[in-house]
């Protein structure tokens, strides 16, 4: 067996291009169609649908709650149950999908029966109290299966009356937008009072046009929406527009190489917040030209940097902070805040993921500031998300050696994404990889014993940096190597034994601790591994060296924990996964690394 990733390798364009094209529908409102549009009167009809994973994911559920749904390739067709639904019990998996996860949330609420929503491990970190506690409010019966304030959730549903609602939405515009979506078949009126800021107000406009587009009528002001009981949606024939998150990543691929794309199915006035993304390259000196349905954008070869509040807009910041890495000064994206609560911690992916490409970054509560520069070529690691996948996946257009692990995330929102950049003239390469599992942290965190269980446990060869570097030097012990021939020396010889492991693939490394002081180790290493660190308090370190006569480093416990400190952060910053390892025992960290990596026989 041989661990196994896919990679996706971008070769930069030649020169300047011109390109047209359609992005698919947007995702966004497509949802909220679906969800409306079952609650419809009548049969309803969707043309220039997403056919994004979170929408088949919607659609399939929506099925088993007893809607009628036909998909064809340029229709969807929906006969509405006016909001009478069957009695349901079950579970109901909504992987990562965060919009499908708060709609159905209300949803289930005036279904009768009892439902479990559940969904990924990163979903169950996702909170989604300012939802559950307004429902409450409303009569639902909501039970948190798991961390209070996070789904898994289970609603015994069927009894949810109308009123008045306070709620706390500054996590999410999606609490606001699946209350008012059921409103119109609850027994009496709603009214919505937000108690704090809205997150992304502009997607509330979006669900109460779709509403509008379906007969319903909604009262709303920045802080109060209202909506009458028993104004029943109308069955309608519904054309979704372009997404405009989507067609962002072509306007950047238009701003960093002085191309000229244009996008054919967006307007300009569009209530989609990320429309407005254009007119921020036009802020850093690119030329953006609206039609009446079409966007195009035209590059320029001196970006300038930027002050951008994306509150509004946050599905595209990633996008602009990749091309705020080749401008030519720093870039300030605040209004980023709930980042952190995306598919992955988006701002600290970001972080690390531009630094992979020589771009250095700050990030606050509320914002990242991008010291634009000279990226460089890097793999990327998408931590599953697909906006990462989709913004990083540009900067190759502009330098080489810019590869993306894990391509496929992009089904998520946009299955067709790497067809419709070979489109524009950019060439990709989709293929599987054999790769290493990389085992870093300080001495003492367990790394060879949890990598000899690894290696029982997968059939992979185990390779431990300390014991090469060893055999390199011809001597009984790493205490003779410092002893002999200083600490210098042994790190020489650690990068050579490390450049050695990292050339083999399918293997498992353990290595030494210091191997993060030498940047030209990880970067060998990353080349063909995933990078796991095990991290361990000092306290917990001490503890489990019962004899420090092996290790040289160790002797003065002051010094020891001064050169914790140093290499913490450095552990922290290089890792593609971090495990506490603190409470847990080496068997039990084996099954998290193996749970965590995908074998399959290698092609």
């Amino acid at each position: 067996m041989s661990l196994v990733r896919s990679i996706a390798d971008i070769y930069p364009l030649t020169g300047p291009i011109e390109a047209e094209l359609h992005v698919p529908g947007s995702k966004s409102f497509t949802n909220r169609a679906l969800v409306i549009a079952s609650l419809a009167d009548g049969i309803s009809t969707l043309t220039g649908y997403s056919n994004s994973n979170d929408s088949l994911l919607l659609i399939n559920i929506l099925k088993l709650f007893g809607i009628d749904i036909s998909v064809e390739k340029d229709l969807i067709t929906i006969k509405g149950n006016s909001g009478k639904f069957k009695e349901f019990h079950g579970k109901i998996d909504v992987e990562d999908a965060g919009t499908v996860m708060r709609f159905l949330t209300a949803l289930c609420c005036i279904i009768p029966g009892e439902i479990i929503l559940e969904g990924s491990s990163r979903m169950h970190q996702r909170p989604i109290s300012g939802l559950v506690d307004a429902l409450k409010q409303l009569g639902a019966n909501i039970t948190y299966l798991g961390e209070s304030g996070c789904p898994p959730l289970k609603i015994k549903g069927g009894n949810l009356q109308g009123g008045k609602v306070k709620m706390d939405a500054s996590h999410s515009s999606q609490f606001i937008s699946a209350l008012l979506m059921i409103a119109p078949v609850l027994n009496s009126d709603l009214e919505i009072i937000s108690e704090s800021e809205i997150a992304s107000a502009p997607y509330i406009e979006m669900t109460i046009s779709t509403m509008k587009e379906f007969g319903a009528n909604v009262e709303a002001n920045p802080r109060k929406h209202s909506i009458k009981a028993g104004s029943i949606y109308k069955p309608t024939n519904y054309a979704i527009e372009g997404d405009a998150s989507s067609a962002s990543y072509f306007f950047a691929l238009a701003a960093i190489t002085q191309s000229t794309i244009r996008v054919n199915n967006i307007s300009p006035s569009s209530l989609q917040g990320d429309v407005k993304f254009a007119g921020l390259l036009e802020q850093m000196g690119c030329k953006v030209t609206n039609g009446e349905n079409y966007i195009e954008v035209t590059g320029t070869n001196e970006l300038r940097g930027i002050t951008a509040d994306m509150k509004h807009m946050q599905d595209v910041a990633q996008t602009l902070a990749v091309v705020a890495a080749f401008a030519n000064e720093d870039t300030m994206i605040t209004g980023v805040k709930n980042l952190q609560l995306k598919e992955a911690q988006r701002l600290t992916a970001l972080q690390k993921e531009l630094l992979r490409m020589g771009i250095k970054s700050t990030i606050g509560a509320d914002h990242i500031m991008i010291r634009g520069g000279q990226p460089h070529g890097a793999l990327i690691r998408t931590s599953n998300d697909h906006r990462m996948a989709m913004a990083f996946a540009i900067a190759g257009a502009k330098i080489p050696g810019m590869q993306i692990e894990s391509p496929e995330v992009v089904r998520k929102s946009f299955p067709e994404f790497w067809q419709k950049l070979g489109e524009t003239g950019l060439k990709t390469q989709l293929a599987e990889k054999p790769m290493n599992i990389v085992l870093i942290g300080y001495m003492g965190a367990g790394k060879t014993t949890i990598a000899e269980l690894l290696s029982k446990q997968t059939g992979l060869p185990l390779i431990e940096t300390d014991s090469e570097t060893l055999a390199l030097s011809g001597l009984a012990s790493i205490s003779e190597i410092f002893e002999n021939h200083g600490e210098t020396h042994f790190r020489q010889l650690e990068n050579k034994a490390v450049t050695a492991a990292s050339i083999k693939t399918g293997v498992i490394i353990s290595c030494g601790g210091g191997v993060v002081m030498n940047y030209d180790n990880i970067a060998a290493l990353r080349k063909h591994g995933k990078i796991i660190y095990l991290a361990a308090s000092f306290d917990t370190i001490k503890q489990r060296l019962n004899s420090t006569d092996s290790r040289p480093l160790f002797k003065d416990e002051m010094m020891a924990n001064l050169l914790y400190q140093i290499r913490l952060p450095l552990y922290t910053q290089y890792a593609d996964e971090v495990i506490q390892t603190d409470t847990l025992t080496p068997a039990e960290i084996a099954n998290i690394i193996a749970s965590k990596i995908t074998l399959k026989s290698a092609k």
